[in-house]
């Protein structure tokens, strides 16, 4: 009596890019490994390709068992004998205790290795599989009964193949993954040789919880392996020293898989581990029949289900026990828990009849035939598009030809979807670059506020931050982000806005903005910041918290509000340094006031800082030689000698803010300085923010060594091998770089003036 596959060696070809001949010459096993790896990783949704995802896999191959097989086949063939004991036997020759691999026990072994492997950082996500595959092996014994039956003699074989996925689970929470369970902890240890003893397994038990942090006591149902499943040593064994381990005085409920569905050997832990996923999934455990006499039932509170039984939960998060061991003498243990309860993956943006769709399939076909699936779907509600879109979104990461497209609720069957592209196996790096002043508005964030609680809740803990520290709301005060139901006050009509709101309020939607696009697994690879933008920066980069960010733009603006009035200001030129320079040096001339190169923002683009009259006459004569030029928004003469007077009142402000926040202020994604056109290693300081505010912005070299530094990361000798999204509530800096070669369709900035969001 056995359980065995039907369709063993079906293969996707089409799906995992191979020949039907190298795929014929595939091992039965290998081909469903394979299979379900490439089926487990779209369910999790996970970003896979190129990235360090472990692969820790196990088989049984009893193709020189089942060739060589004869009456004469002792137990003690085949432990000695097997490669599955190989390892097995070392260890009870030498007399050592640690994990020892072996067949029945390697996918537990497999685990455990994965989990380590993730939390030393050897991986970020890890495959853990396991094949039975016994085509062409005889049996000469059948079995009657099955796991923890009184009839068992030997074992109900089955076949089967697991793979699962693993991750660490505040990157799964962060990434809003489906969990089907989280590992509290796991022990592996050996003692036999010819099967686990009570001692080693209660050991295991107890090292299992205590990496768990819990008591043994804690546990709501036990799965059990049973050595050698189905006999009467591995059941009378296992069941009574998991009974001694976990007793406390009350019913316990235990189980075997392999009473559901065969003992799967190599893949027979695995199997185990998916029956207490589905276990606590449904809140229900599968029966079992034929108890056995020689397990001390009532002695240890010891209860197995012989009809399917609700799963009772002492702690309100459920714990389920699973046990692994193996004919060699290895055994181990594995403690996991009920998932945290799922937030719903789109409240990114709330009260919306529009849903993003983005699509993915191996060939233009596929991902046609997919939209044409979405759109024939009639769907009933919004809810349930946004659950579709979801779903479809995390699977399409990992397919090579893609399309996106918004649909509204009222017309879903007939919008037009665009054709499917393809895009790279490895995603480019994006680069994130932050406007300074200039691009501000009365309505920019205001949609993303009203929308968006990820970006909302920014806002406002911000706002908070700027109450403790001004003693009013910038919301309620100025009218921005939130819905106003009245005229702005004064100070913000589009004659221009005080430099103590603008600095602060670009900070405030610059950090809101990022925190949106990380919940949703958008990233910066590198960053840049241009003038002021570069206080958002230290926050993006993870150098400093966003209250650090706020609070010192609040002092930015303070700082250099003494140099802001109507005689002074800011204007940019549509021509190269040089040029520049010349018309600077001719309207300057015999005029004590000066007049300065304050931005290099590209080869053919710079900005002017000094008195409105110099402004004035640079303005018109640049507009003499057919350049376009005109004043910028602002009433600071930024980046240039008029601050020299600011610096002792600016360092001070800094080093007070810089007291209350200790460091150090490393920033963790490369950053590539304005100040200097070079890559930030060293820490944010109140001197380099100093060098910010006087210095000349130097946003052309910036962006010129971050092409030079990602064309030698890629080596890609273009300058289409990066993307770049712009930080701002409107685009003023693309322009800039497409100066340096790069694609229109390489930059984009997801806010835009002429909307409000």
């Amino acid at each position: 009596m056995g359980a065995f596959l039907k369709n063993y060696d079906g293969l996707d070809t089409t799906a995992l890019d191979m020949s039907a001949e190298d795929a014929r010459a595939m091992p039965f096993a290998a081909r469903r490994l394979l299979q379900l790896s490439f089926e487990a990783l779209q369910d999790s949704g996970i970003d896979y390709r190129t990235r360090t995802v472990g692969c820790f896999m196990s088989g049984t191959s009893n193709f020189e068992t089942a060739t060589n097989w004869s009456t004469k086949f002792t137990i003690d063939q085949n432990t000695d004998g097997s490669f599955a004991c190989l390892a097995n036997r070392t260890s009870s020759m030498l007399d050592i205790k640690g994990p020892s691999m072996h067949g029945c026990s390697s996918s537990l072994t497999a685990l455990h290795l994965a989990i380590q492997a993730i939390e030393s950082g050897d991986c970020s996500a890890a495959l853990v599989g396991a094949a039975q595959i016994d085509r062409g092996l005889g049996w000469k014994k059948y079995v009657l009964g099955g796991a923890l039956s009184q009839d068992a003699d030997g074992f109900a074989r089955g076949e089967g193949a697991v793979v699962i996925v693993l991750k660490l689970l505040d990157d799964a929470l962060r990434d809003n993954d489906h969990i089907y369970s989280v590992i509290l902890g796991s022990a592996v240890n050996v003692n036999g040789p010819r099967a686990p003893s009570a001692v080693a397994q209660k050991d295991c038990i107890h090292m299992a919880y205590a990496r768990a942090g819990r008591n043994v006591t804690d546990v709501d149902y036990a799965e059990l392996h049973v050595t050698l499943t189905g006999t009467c040593v591995g059941d009378r064994i296992e069941a009574n020293a998991a009974g001694e381990a976990f007793f406390r005085g009350t019913e316990l409920v235990v189980g075997s898989v392999e009473g559901n569905i065969g003992h799967l050997e190599a893949a027979a832990f695995l199997a185990s581990l998916l029956k207490a996923c589905h276990i606590l999934e449904k809140k229900t455990i599968p029966p079992s029949v034929n108890l056995r006499t020689e397990v001390d039932w009532d002695k240890y509170l010891l209860h197995v289900p012989t009809e399917s039984a609700p799963l009772q939960s002492r702690s309100g998060q459920s714990i389920i026990s699973i046990s692994g061991a193996d004919i060699g003498g290895s055994t181990g243990h594995v403690v996991i828990e009920s998932p945290p309860p799922r937030e719903r993956h789109w409240d990114t943006i709330e009260d919306s009849d529009n849903v993003t769709f983005v699509l993915g399939g191996l060939s233009p076909r596929a991902v046609a035939d997919i939209s044409q699936s979405v759109r024939d779907a009639k769907l009933p509600d919004v809810q349930s598009m946004r659950a579709c879109a979801v779903t479809l979104g995390r699977r399409a990461r990992q397919m090579p030809w893609r399309t996106s497209f918004t649909l509204p609720m009222s017309e879903s069957s007939e919008a037009t979807i665009p054709a499917a592209t393809l895009v790279p196996a490895s995603p480019p790096p994006l680069a994130w670059i932050f406007s300074g002043q200039g691009p501000q508005h009365l309505e920019m964030g205001r949609g993303l506020f009203a929308l968006s609680p990820v970006f909302r809740r920014t806002i406002l803990e911000l706002d908070d931050v700027y109450r403790r520290k001004i003693g009013v709301s910038l919301v309620e005060t100025t009218g921005l982000f939130a819905h106003r139901t009245c005229d702005p006050p004064l100070t913000l009509q589009p004659t221009g806005w005080p430099v103590t709101i603008t600095v602060a309020a670009l900070a405030m939607l610059q950090m809101a903005l990022f925190d949106l696009l990380s919940s949703v697994g958008v990233t910066p690879s590198s960053l840049v910041g241009h003038s002021s933008g570069e206080i958002a920066i230290l926050y993006a980069s993870g150098a400093g918290s966003k209250a650090l960010a706020l609070e010192i733009a609040i002092a930015h603006g303070q700082a250099i509000a003494p140099t802001e009035g109507a005689e002074v200001g800011m204007a940019s030129l549509a021509c190269s340094a040089d040029v520049a320079a010349r018309i600077v040096s001719q309207i300057s001339e015999g005029d004590h006031c000066s007049l300065e190169i304050s931005c290099f923002n590209s080869p053919d683009s710079v900005a002017l800082s000094g008195s409105s009259t110099l402004l004035d006459a640079a303005i018109r004569a640049a507009h003499n030689e057919g350049i376009l030029a005109q004043r910028i928004r602002t009433m600071v003469p930024g980046h240039s000698s008029f601050m020299d007077g600011i610096k002792d009142d600016y360092l001070s402000r800094m080093s007070d803010i810089f007291r209350r926040y200790p460091g150090p202020h490393i920033p963790r994604v490369p950053v590539f300085s304005t100040c200097t056109g070079q890559v930030r290693v060293a820490e944010f300081t109140p001197a380099y923010f100093w060098d910010n505010c006087r210095k000349p912005v130097l946003f052309s070299p910036a962006i010129s060594r971050l092409l030079n530094f990602h064309a030698s990361a890629t080596g890609s000798s273009s300058d289409d091998h990066i993307g770049f999204l712009e930080i701002s509530c409107h685009a003023v800096l693309a322009s800039f770089v497409l100066c340096h070669g790069v694609p229109e369709q390489s930059i984009i900035c997801p806010m835009s003036r002429s909307s409000s969001t």
